[in-house]
C-alpha cells in the first residue's frame, strides 16, 4: 500500500503530455486521503516522512523569497529550505539557508516548478558530492580515481535495500 501511495504521489508530480505536474501540496493531499476521502495509513506515513513540502519542492516564504526544500524540518510544515530567488525575482546565485520554523521565514505556499526559472546546482546542496554513488560511477567509467571502501559501502547499502524491499513485498 505504501508503494502504491508513493507511486501515485510521484505520478502526480510528473508532467504528462496533456497536463502540467500537479502542485506538490495537492499531490501530497491526494496521497494522504484514500478513495473514500478517509485518512490513508500509508499516505499518512508518506506525509510524516517527507513532510507537507517534500525535498525538491519550491515554496514562497513570508519574505516573498522563493526557496527550494532541502529536507524535512522539526515538523511536517517547517522544512529546511534554501532561497534561490530573492524578493525582487532575481536569482540569488548562492543558496541562502532559511529555517521555516521561524516566523520571519514561514512558508506561505507552494510555487510551481514551471514558475521558477532557476537552474539548481546539486553539488552545492549535497553534503558530500563525492559519496559512494560518485565513487561507484568513477569505478565504472574509469576516468577518475575512486575509493574502493566507498564503493563497498555503496554496494552494501543497496544490498540491504534489496533485502528489505523483497521482505516488504513478501509481507504484502
Amino acid at each position: 500500500r505504501l508503494l502504491q501511495r508513493a507511486d501515485l504521489f510521484g505520478a502526480r508530480l510528473a508532467p504528462r503530455v496533456a497536463r502540467w505536474p500537479m502542485p506538490v501540496t495537492a499531490a501530497m493531499q491526494a496521497s494522504y486521503y484514500d478513495e473514500e476521502h478517509q485518512v490513508d495509513e500509508a499516505g499518512a506515513a508518506l506525509v510524516k516522512t517527507l513532510g507537507v513540502y517534500p525535498p525538491g519542492a519550491f515554496v514562497r516564504l513570508a519574505t516573498q523569497e522563493v526557496a527550494v526544500v532541502l529536507r524535512r524540518g522539526g515538523t511536517a510544515t517547517t522544512p529546511r529550505v534554501a532561497v534561490v530567488v530573492n524578493r525582487d525575482g532575481m536569482p540569488t546565485g548562492e543558496m541562502i539557508p532559511r529555517d521555516t520554523a521561524q516566523a520571519a521565514w514561514r512558508i506561505t505556499g507552494a510555487v510551481a516548478h514551471r514558475d521558477v526559472k532557476v537552474q539548481l546546482r546539486l553539488d552545492r546542496v549535497l553534503v558530500n558530492p563525492r559519496d559512494g554513488a560518485w565513487h561507484f560511477g568513477a569505478m565504472l567509467i574509469g576516468r577518475e580515481p575512486y575509493d574502493i571502501q566507498e564503493v563497498w559501502h555503496h554496494l552494501r547499502a543497496w544490498a540491504v535495500k534489496g533485502f528489505f524491499c523483497a521482505f516488504m513485498v513478501s509481507i504484502l
